[in-house]
């Protein structure tokens, strides 16, 4: 199933760990918040980045279609 991840802009703390875990497909802003790179991902992949996120300010919804 595809996915897209949604990040928490209050919640995030700018620890990079989601960064660490798959720079291909998310990135920190100027001010150190997360962001989607890429807006499609496999489920397992997203599970992934958001599982490392120490504030839970990360977390993953499907793409209908």
């Amino acid at each position: 199933m595809a996915v897209t991840i949604i990040v928490d802009e209050f919640a995030c703390i700018g620890s990079g760990e989601c960064v660490a875990e798959d720079p291909q497909a998310i990135a920190l802003d100027d001010s150190g918040i997360a962001y989607a790179l890429i807006g499609e991902l496999a489920q397992e992949r997203a599970a992934a980045i958001c599982k490392v996120c120490p504030v839970g300010a990360l977390s993953m919804a499907p793409i209908d279609g």
